[in-house]
């Protein structure tokens, strides 16, 4: 049986905060347009300036505040241990016997994660009843490392039946992810023939 155990550094995204700051960029400048007058057309629009310059700064916010990088550590037995990694250059932490990391909190999946084939969003919890939510792509970890954390996430998340609610939601959630890698790996492959459109 294939072990789930995976150790992986999740660092900032660079789309992401790329994006970010677009968002930031575009809302701050309707803002200080429509603060300026510059689009008459606009109802109450020293409001919606605000509301968009109140935008720019939250997506400027969560830009700068997406700096930090987290250690993730899933044993072979499904226990989750992560650690905030303040030196984001240095290597990661050995683990132990059972896989998690030796410092760290031990969290638990929480209802809400969502996998998707290039993006994972991951609520973790820990005793003192604090979540941790981390949007990993595969720009954020070393080659190969995505795919194993999805799987780590999925068989663990599977077992304790939280993933999208109910155990039959994630089971059909899963064939559609099975279903859509195939078609993928066909297209790569010389394209989907016509009884392939027709199955799907």
């Amino acid at each position: 049986m294939m072990s789930i155990a995976v150790s992986a550094v999740i660092r900032p995204s660079h789309p992401l905060r790329a994006a970010l700051f677009g968002f930031a960029l575009a809302n701050l400048a309707a803002g200080a347009a429509l603060a300026g007058g510059l689009m008459p057309g606009v109802r109450a629009p020293l409001l919606v300036g605000a509301l968009c310059l109140a935008a720019g700064a939250a997506c400027l916010r969560m830009a700068h505040r997406n700096t930090t990088a987290h250690q993730i550590d899933v044993s072979g037995l499904g226990q989750i241990r992560l650690t905030v990694q303040q030196n984001i250059g240095a290597p990661p932490a050995a683990p132990d016997g059972d896989g998690a990391a030796a410092a760290g909190a031990t969290v638990s999946i929480l209802p809400g994660t969502s996998l998707w084939p290039s993006a994972l969003l991951l609520l973790l919890g820990d005793g003192a009843g604090r979540v941790t939510a981390l949007v990993v792509f595969p720009s954020s970890l070393a080659p190969g490392q995505f795919r194993a954390l999805a799987v780590a996430i999925r068989a663990v998340g599977g077992r304790k039946n939280v993933l999208f609610g109910t155990k039959k939601n994630f089971e059909l959630i899963a064939a559609c992810q099975l279903l859509y890698t195939e078609m993928q790996a066909r297209r790569s492959h010389g394209g989907i023939g016509s009884d392939d459109r027709t199955r799907v």
